[in-house]
C-alpha cells in the first residue's frame, strides 16, 4: 500500500511529508525539491529520506516509531526498500504487481 513499509513483515506509516522534506533538509543540506529527475543519490541518502519519512508520518498518525534511526537498514529487506520507492516515486507499481502483469501477459 502507498504510504507504507514493512520492516521485518510489518506495516509502518512511511510517506512523504512536508515534515520529512524539512527534516531531510536539515539532516543532508539537501533540498529534495531540487533534486532533478534521474539524478544519482546515493544508499545513505535514500536511508535518510526512509528514515525521515518514517518519523514524520509516525509522528502524524500518532504511532511510535519501529526502531532507531542506526537499525533502519538492518531491519529493510531490498524488496520492501524497492517496493516502497516504487509505490512512492515512480507511479505506484510494486514487484508484485509488475509479477502479477507478467503471468497476465503469459496467458
Amino acid at each position: 500500500m502507498k504510504g507504507t513499509i514493512y520492516l521485518k513483515g510489518t506495516a509502518y506509516p512511511c510517506r512523504l511529508t512536508m515534515g520529512a522534506i524539512l527534516r531531510l533538509k536539515e539532516k543532508t543540506s539537501l533540498d529534495l525539491m531540487a533534486v532533478s529527475e534521474g539524478q544519482q543519490l546515493d544508499m545513505s541518502f535514500l536511508m535518510a529520506l526512509i528514515w525521515v519519512c518514517l518519523v514524520s508520518s509516525c509522528k502524524a498518525d500518532g504511532q511510535a516509531l519501529p526502531c532507531k534511526e542506526e537499525d533502519l537498514p538492518d531491519l529493510l529487506e531490498l524488496r520492501d526498500y524497492i517496493t516502497w520507492q516504487q509505490q512512492n516515486f515512480t507511479g505506484g507499481t510494486s514487484i508484485e504487481n509488475e509479477e502479477s502483469k507478467k503471468k497476465v501477459e503469459n496467458v
